[in-house]
């Protein structure tokens, strides 16, 4: 009897710390949507933290995508990624490559990609998995795909063939944000634009943008992801608006989220407005890092204005920093909708995953 108690004791431990491990890993891909042309080649990076105390052997990877013409190759998670990480230590660097065939179906495709290891380097438990997403466009037309965090940038207030712009207020009230920073809060990487209406420590409103490839933390904002801009509404109340111009007509899908970032938690109003009036979506943000997210399709004319803005909530513009990540997507050329986006099902390829794990 005693010694199969201790045999269970054994084995409980040992499923303990079995699950201790895989709880260890906090793992993201960021940016996690990428848009490239039919022959690119596409590299995604991520971030590793272990959150535990015990060291963390990262020993292969598990990935699925699913895709004609399409092809993962994760050489890079084994040239770059370190084999292991003590308690509290974190990593980011390229993780893998997809290589997009000219013969690529034009369309929204999405995957995941999973880390092995455990608290040995043999084990190949899984130990986080994060999603990622690629839109394929065509070499020779205009791009049917718009990246609101990819695309941003200070060189001009309306980038992209003009389809994106910085401002202030909605509809007819829209103005442009005319100050730049190349070196946000003196961090590298993060830049943004600014308003003329005098606030605490500076003027509102305020767009951010993260270039970094990784999460940024600066003063009153822990974490800052690659994949959102942030946006804080002026003291009176105007908003901070990201602002997209149809460039021709079609039907185009809205697809992002507004997330609160700035500490302790903002409390604003969110909107997607269609030429100042129609209401597309709206919501309200009363918290920190969870996402609201929206998915909308309309059809557009040219020229037609889409407001994505952020207020201040009726109850004062303090800490009202909201992240927003949006990507614009032209559906007319790519296949109708139940070919359109592959998100959960798991994929095999010759009736195996696709697995890899470092040589011992």
């Amino acid at each position: 009897m005693k010694a199969a108690k201790t045999l269970i004791l054994t084995f409980l431990l040992l499923l303990a710390s079995t699950y201790s491990a895989k709880a260890q890993l906090a793992f993201d891909i960021l940016p996690a949507l990428k848009v490239g042309e039919q022959g690119a080649t596409l590299t995604y990076s991520g971030t590793f933290r272990n959150t535990g105390t015990d060291e963390l052997f990262l020993n292969g990877t598990n990935h699925n995508l699913s895709a004609t013409g399409l092809m993962l190759d994760d050489s890079k998670f084994f040239a770059n990624a370190p084999v292991s990480l003590v308690g509290g230590a974190s990593w980011s660097g390229n993780l893998f490559d997809v290589a997009i065939d000219v013969s690529a179906p034009l369309s929204i495709y999405s995957g995941n990609f999973s880390i092995l290891g455990g608290l040995d380097n043999v084990v190949q438990d899984v130990l986080a998995t994060s999603e990622f997403n690629l839109i394929v466009t065509s070499q020779t037309t205009l791009p049917h795909a718009y990246v609101a965090t990819s695309d941003f940038t200070i060189s001009t207030n309306q980038s992209i063939n003009g389809v994106w712009s910085y401002g202030q207020g909605i509809g007819s009230g829209f103005t442009l944000l005319s100050y730049s920073d190349s070196q946000s809060y003196g961090v590298d990487d993060l830049i943004g634009w600014r308003g003329t209406l005098p606030g605490i420590g500076q003027n509102y409103p305020v767009i951010l943008g993260n270039k970094s490839g990784r999460t940024l933390s600066y003063p009153e904002v822990a974490a800052h992801p690659a994949d959102l801009l942030l946006l804080h509404p002026a003291p009176d109340g105007t908003e901070a608006v990201l602002r997209w111009t149809a460039p021709e007509a079609g039907t185009y899908r809205l697809a992002g989220r507004f997330e609160g970032l700035q500490l302790p938690y903002p409390t604003t109003d969110v909107r997607i407005l269609l030429n100042g009036s129609s209401v597309l979506f709206s919501g309200y943000i009363d918290s920190l890092g969870t996402p609201l997210p929206f998915d909308v399709s309309y059809v557009f004319r040219p020229n037609d204005q889409v407001d994505f803005a952020v207020g201040y909530g009726g109850n004062g513009y303090a800490k009202d920093g909201t992240g927003l990540d949006v990507v614009v997507t032209r559906t007319t050329d790519v296949p109708e909708s139940g070919t359109l986006v592959m998100l959960t099902a798991p994929v095999f390829f010759g009736g195996s995953l696709l697995v890899r794990r470092r040589w011992k």
